[in-house]
């Protein structure tokens, strides 16, 4: 996997990837491995977590493309993301910048939530953990271990080669490790000069549709290493916030099912949620040929073509740009594992398209399946 994600890397155009970033791979697939004893599922969906953090773990390591600032925020968030479209000119009237909250406070940090965007479908924050006293501690995200790399923090130590433990050691620092409650989603993170941890999340928004969303996640500092004796001696604190609802300015939808044989499924809905920062897509789909469906090891996804794919390189490069979200992964809609949604997000659009080009795809093997062309209804 590691070369997979180092040859994309290396093929994107107009970012100059530093060697350090590499690193920065091993470190996220080293956590992947440390981590897969934690998914539980049926095991026709364990690869599909895997996946969906494999595209976390790429999205991720983009910010070291950033230059190194002491107020990261949503518009970086989104400028960072390689491989996705460009974001609208208004998308920074959605950004909220003053949210109302009530920060987590604990004796060691204080959990605080920067800026945020919360369209009705996505859900992007910018989380700050501030330590009480500087230079005492060095706080790193929730999936991150002492002995990951000290370039898994961001920017801020390009070119460094010891570990997370190394690096505290050398510096006089606790290493604490800030955990924030759980929100389907991925996270990245970066640390900024005066210590403070930096946490990025985005999420699928699957519930019911809301003028204002209210939270209250639970955050958890936990010094490391980790002791159960002393574990007491951290309790979680709280920090809940309200995020208002901005909306899409456009939504659409295919006029009717499309089977694709080959795959033994039939798309029953395509739906398109269109706002400043990106085109939210949501897919459901039915099994309609189990034996032909299993031969795919559950690894079918969509992509959407561009309308000149035919004249373009065979592969993702025919895709229409992505947008600053990651895939939400395969959930089932029943009890039976035939009816089936899956979600991701698309580059923003001024409008939506009156068609979609679809075709199957196997994000494993790379195989690619039949193509439909789908009328849309706005």
């Amino acid at each position: 996997m590691r070369d997979n994600i180092e040859n994309a890397l290396r093929n994107v155009k107009k970012v100059d990837v530093p060697d350090s970033t590499f690193a920065k791979v091993d470190d996220v697939l080293r956590n992947l491995e440390h981590r897969k004893g934690e998914i539980h599922m049926k095991p026709g969906y364990r690869k599909m977590a895997v996946i969906a953090a494999a595209v976390a773990a790429m999205l991720l390591i983009t910010t070291t493309a950033l230059a190194i600032t002491n107020s990261f925020g949503i518009p970086d968030f989104f400028n960072s993301r390689i491989n996705s479209g460009d974001v609208l000119p208004d998308a920074s009237n959605i950004v909220q910048s003053d949210v109302p909250q009530n920060a987590g406070q604990s004796d060691l940090a204080t959990f605080e939530v920067r800026e945020a965007v919360f369209d009705g479908s996505d859900i992007y924050i910018v989380f700050t953990v501030t330590p009480t006293q500087k230079n005492t501690i060095l706080l790193i995200a929730q999936d991150l271990y002492p002995d990951d790399r000290i370039t898994a923090l961001g920017p801020l130590f390009n070119g460094k080669t010891e570990t997370i433990a190394e690096y505290a050691a050398a510096n006089g620092l606790k290493i604490v490790r800030a955990g924030i409650g759980r929100l389907a989603g991925g996270l990245s993170c970066q640390t900024e000069r005066d210590g403070t941890l930096v946490l990025i999340l985005h999420s699928h928004y699957n519930g019911d549709a809301v003028d204002e969303l209210d939270l209250n996640l639970s955050c958890v500092l936990t010094p490391m290493p980790y002791s159960a004796e002393t574990e007491h001696d951290y309790p979680a604190t709280n920090l809940s916030f309200t995020l208002i609802n901005t909306g899409h300015f456009e939504t659409a939808s295919i006029k009717q099912p499309v089977e694709f044989a080959d795959v033994g499924i039939r798309i029953d809905c395509i739906t398109l949620s269109a706002s400043e920062v990106s085109v939210n897509v949501r897919v459901e789909y039915t099994v309609i040929d189990r034996a032909r469906y299993e031969a795919t090891e559950d690894s079918l996804l969509f992509e959407f073509l561009r309308d000149d794919h035919e004249s373009l390189p065979f592969g993702p490069e025919q895709r229409l740009p992505d947008g600053p979200g990651g895939i939400g992964g395969i959930i089932s809609l029943d009890d039976t594992n035939t009816r089936l949604e899956t979600e991701w997000s698309l580059a923003a659009m001024d409008t939506l398209p009156d068609h979609l080009i679809v075709r199957g795809f196997n994000c494993i093997d790379k195989t690619r399946y039949e193509t439909h062309v789908i009328e849309v209804s706005k």
